[in-house]
């Protein structure tokens, strides 16, 4: 009796086993259903991401391939020169204006700055632009001629605005701190102490923005509104020709060999004289142009108005 019983409830249990296997089968994936999933997708920030990154190492690897041809090296030289010829020429018309004792006063400071220039580009024509330092080329001449040029062209500036004493040493020590930061991070080298570089690279974009805001704080809205009419035009061309024309020099030096090497070092010496053209030359004009006229007042501070 239990071996028929046995016999007749095993069948039952098979097919109920059967029946839950079935179900359960239903709801399993086949391996067809598994290819056919989507596949997971990528970011949509990583695609763009991924293609700036490498063309932008396209672009290093070609610069770097580049770097020793010739007609890099001609174009820079052949800008250095045109830009010495034309520091030459200034100094030479501000020196003939000085002598004439008409506002001499105002010509004294933008000739120093045009001398310097012109002699620091004639260092660098003939070749005595570079030293080496720990293995790697310096451009010294270049940074003598910032260190001594643009602190004597915001003095001018803040001179013609009236500035305040505070205010020269203001402006002119964030000049000189934006300065060592910009050397400091060119002398780092790139892949050794990438975070220590930038954090001079961006110390000396924070002092030329302090620098500017003094200007327009304290002279803009502050001491050039108490100078004649043209002397505020002056001062207002000179402000704007040196956020613009400095505003430059950070973007060339990011974009160059001491940073992300986008463009050679030809092009890169070659804007920079062209900037160097367009401040130095550029503040010239203005000042001649204004202070020259008869009756000028352009460095007269205490007289009443």
């Amino acid at each position: 009796m239990t071996g028929a019983k046995d016999e007749t409830s095993s069948p039952q249990k098979a097919g109920e086993v059967e029946d839950i296997e079935a179900m359960m089968g239903s709801e399993k994936p086949s391996e067809t259903d598994l290819t056919e999933l989507p596949s997971k997708k990528p970011s949509l920030l990583s695609i763009p991401l991924e293609t700036i990154g490498h063309k932008l190492s396209q672009r290093q690897e070609t610069v770097n391939s580049s770097q020793h041809k010739w007609w890099t090296y001609k174009f820079a030289h052949g800008v250095a020169w045109v830009v010495q010829i034309l520091f030459t020429l200034a100094s030479v018309v501000l020196l003939a204006l000085w002598i004439r004792h008409v506002h001499p006063e105002a010509y004294v400071v933008t000739f120093f700055v045009m001398v310097i220039a012109a002699l620091a580009y004639l260092a660098k024509v003939t070749g005595m632009g570079d030293i080496t330092i720990g293995g790697r080329k310096v451009p010294v001449i270049r940074y003598i001629d910032w260190i001594t040029t643009t602190p004597l062209m915001l003095f001018e500036l803040c001179m013609i605005g009236g500035a305040e004493k505070h205010t020269f040493f203001m402006v002119i020590g964030c000049d000189l701190m934006m300065l060592t930061g910009g050397i400091v991070a060119a002398m780092i080298v790139p892949k050794a102490k990438v975070g220590l570089k930038y954090l001079w690279f961006f110390s000396s974009v924070f002092f030329f923005a302090l620098m500017i805001a003094a200007l327009q704080v304290d002279v803009a809205n502050g001491t050039v509104k108490n100078r004649p009419a043209d002397v505020q035009l002056l001062f207002s061309r000179l402000e704007w020709l040196t956020i613009i024309s400095w505003s430059g020099y950070p973007v060339v030096v990011l974009l160059g060999r001491a940073h992300a090497g986008l463009i050679s070092k030809g092009m890169e010496d070659a804007l920079l004289c062209i900037l160097d053209c367009i401040s130095k030359i550029g503040m010239e004009g203005f000042v001649v142009a204004t202070c020259s006229a008869e009756g000028a007042q352009c460095h007269v501070k205490d007289k009443a108005y």
